[in-house]
């Protein structure tokens, strides 16, 4: 472990998190809250046992300290709550303008009903940053500040992203008739995508996981209520705007794939 801290951390990741996640395969009809919030935890947990051996006590207690990291400019609180929605209207907005909707799908119905939904959206989010920090502890708290140290934060963030996408995908809930690998593939772009935001949230709020855990939250809740009832066929495009977006990020802060950043590195 001590060798190979960030190997080990992505293998206990998989091995927790799936064996967590196994009750939902196992009973499909039955509440699985509790199995589905521990498997998300996974990567916290494997995170804290990593540092436990390699750095003690104060490594855990700075790792979980980036929990409750909130100082940082107001701006970067408005980006990683409104980002994901902006991005995903667009997205809908360049679908509805070339006609590529289905044609029984009424975009104005969607609109419509927004100001009803943002509430929803809102209050959805807040309650989402529990279940999004089980994530980011481990993802974001520990294996981006590891990469870091050795690597640049593309490389960071293209290695966390892949990890990270295929991590959601345990062997044994993959449908009878086989994997749709279309799909899979698709949603690890759009994970690897979202880590260049991760990164770029990380590195300019000191590290703060509440921020990262707002940024998940407001995707998920994005996808949970904003887009619900909006066809699956927009997916394609908001994977496409998001890899768009995260290109316009390593350009603008002239990120190098594998040269370590030095302020980066004690972020």
């Amino acid at each position: 472990i001590r060798r190979h801290p960030l190997l080990t951390f992505f293998v206990l990741s998989y091995i927790l998190s799936w064996l967590f996640w196994l009750p939902e395969s196992l009973w499909p009809g039955g509440n699985n809250g509790l199995a589905t919030w521990l498997g998300n935890c996974g990567s916290a947990i494997a995170g804290a046992v990593v540092v436990a051996i390699t750095l003690g006590a104060a490594g855990v207690r700075d790792l979980l300290a980036r929990l409750f990291r909130w100082r940082a400019p107001l701006v970067w609180y408005v980006v990683a709550l409104t980002l994901p929605l902006a991005l995903q209207i667009i997205n809908v907005g360049v679908y509805a303008a070339t006609g590529s909707l289905p044609p029984d799908y009424d975009p104005g119905v969607w609109s419509a009903n927004l100001p009803q939904i943002i509430p929803g959206f809102l209050l959805g989010t807040l309650f989402g940053l529990l279940a999004s920090a089980g994530e980011e502890v481990g993802w974001r708290g520990y294996a981006v500040p590891t990469l870091l140290r050795r690597r640049g934060p593309l490389a960071t963030s293209l290695l966390i992203g892949v990890v990270w996408g295929f991590w959601h995908f345990a062997p044994y809930q993959v449908p009878a008739d086989g994997p749709d690998w279309g799909f899979a593939l698709l949603f690890v772009v759009g994970t690897t995508s979202a880590s260049v935001f991760y990164t770029w949230l990380y590195t300019h709020t000191r590290g703060s996981l509440i921020i990262a855990s707002l940024f998940h939250s407001s995707y998920n809740m994005t996808a949970m209520t904003v887009m619900a009832g909006v066809p699956v066929s927009v997916f394609p495009g908001y994977v496409a705007i998001f890899t768009l977006a995260s290109l316009i990020i390593v350009v603008m802060e002239k990120w190098n794939a594998w040269r370590v950043t030095p302020h980066l590195r004690h972020a």
